[in-house]
């Protein structure tokens, strides 16, 4: 079965996608099990896809915002904490020390 296309099917996830946003750091949602986990994070990135796509159908091609989606700021990672899994979403930041090559 494929995964539906319409913007309404997805609404708990964008409500959760906007709290992120709305979010210095980030928010965390609890989920029962890693595949629910999993489930989870495929839901959203799917949500974020027709964003994209609904994104598409409103701009022209050569508008810079054609093809994005405001969601792409977002990073959505799994983790398993004190015996709890967990979704985070959170603004997407390299939090490494980047150093340029001489050579």
């Amino acid at each position: 079965m494929n995964a539906p296309i319409t913007r309404s099917a997805y609404k708990a996830y964008y409500d959760v996608l906007d709290q992120a946003m709305d979010s210095p750091n980030g928010i965390r949602v609890r989920v029962g099990s890693r595949g629910d986990a999993m489930h989870f994070r495929v839901r959203l990135h799917k949500a974020r896809q027709l964003d994209r796509d609904l994104n598409c159908l409103s701009r022209a091609p050569d508008d810079p915002e054609y093809g994005i989606s405001d969601y792409d700021a977002l990073i959505v990672l799994v983790r398993h904490e004190d015996g709890e899994w967990w979704v985070h979403i959170k603004r997407n930041i390299i939090e490494h020390e980047i150093e340029e090559l001489t050579a």
